[in-house]
């Protein structure tokens, strides 16, 4: 677009202060292993250690990442001083009660890392908000999608009052794997959504075009400024 020019750096995430906040696992399966391990280590993240209810599969993650220490539960995790994040990833199922039993722990952390969807049911997910907001610490829900790039750079077209955005295509194709990842079958997918109208200033998605999971992802642009 003539005169428009782009921040090149807008799509990148912007760094804390400190990286040296140490992080304990919890939970050995193929997103721990090929993706949370493999992007803390190229942010240069420590992670102190990793637990699992199978001792030996946390085992295999742990040497195949580098990881230096195996707890044998959660609570012996918890009681490592360096530990002070959480990265909870379980099944929806298990993760209000490995969230309450790390804020029944005898030592404090700063904060938890759950995935999505937080509880199985709302009212148990407001819960859990409640709980960790009484007990001191921090929640945070993994909604991965909404700090990727191509979300990022669309933020700034928004901010810098771009009104109308005729398609957004996002190829989901097999993700960067790391050495020793496991292969796996991702089916390809993409989203067209017609965003911002320019007369009443709101998306008129394609719903025909877009999967729910899809729509979900880019719901939050619908309270931006720039689309009212």
């Amino acid at each position: 677009m003539p005169g428009f020019e782009l921040n090149g750096r807008a799509h990148l995430p912007s760094w804390p202060a400190h990286r040296d906040v140490g992080i304990g696992v919890v939970g050995a399966g193929f997103i721990v292993r090929d993706c949370h391990l493999v992007a803390y280590a190229e942010a240069g993240f420590p992670v102190v250690g990793i637990t699992s209810r199978t001792h030996d599969r946390a085992r295999e993650v742990a040497d195949a990442r580098g990881i230096p220490r195996v707890f044998p539960a959660l609570e012996a995790m918890l009681e490592e001083p360096a530990v002070a994040i959480v990265d909870i990833a379980v099944p929806p199922a298990e993760q209000p009660a490995v969230i309450r039993r790390v804020l029944a722990g005898g030592r404090k952390v700063r904060g938890n890392l759950a995935q999505r969807p937080l509880a199985l049911a709302l009212s148990e997910a407001r819960a859990l908000v409640e709980e960790c907001a009484r007990a001191g610490v921090l929640l945070q829900v993994n909604q991965n999608m909404r700090y990727d790039h191509s979300v990022r750079a669309l933020r700034q077209l928004l901010e810098r009052g771009i009104r109308r955005i005729q398609h957004i295509i996002r190829p989901r194709t097999a993700p960067v794997r790391a050495p020793g990842a496991v292969k796996r079958r991702v089916r390809s997918r993409r989203i067209s959504p017609r965003l911002c109208d320019e007369t009443s200033g709101r998306e008129a998605l394609d719903r025909e075009s877009c999967r729910v999971s899809d729509r979900a992802r880019l719901a939050y642009l619908r309270n931006h400024p720039c689309c009212h």
